[in-house]
């Protein structure tokens, strides 16, 4: 684990495994940010754990095909 200090301080966790239904990721680096952000996401997930993602940005959304 390795931190870093000052207002935007951030606390790294090497070699994780995340897991998502059936998906196993790892040996993933997590970031964990010390400084309170306001966004509207519950969480990030690693592009690792799927096949193919598509962005429609004149759309509007995103299609996220996970990997077997």
């Amino acid at each position: 684990m390795a931190t870093s200090s000052g207002a935007n301080g951030t606390t790294v966790y090497p070699n994780v495994t995340i897991k998502n239904g059936t998906t196993m990721v790892r040996h993933m680096d997590v970031v964990q940010s010390r400084r309170a952000v306001a966004f509207d996401a519950a969480g990030l997930l690693p592009g690792a754990i799927f096949r193919r993602i598509y962005i429609s940005h004149s759309g509007g959304f995103v299609v996220l095909n996970p990997a077997e």
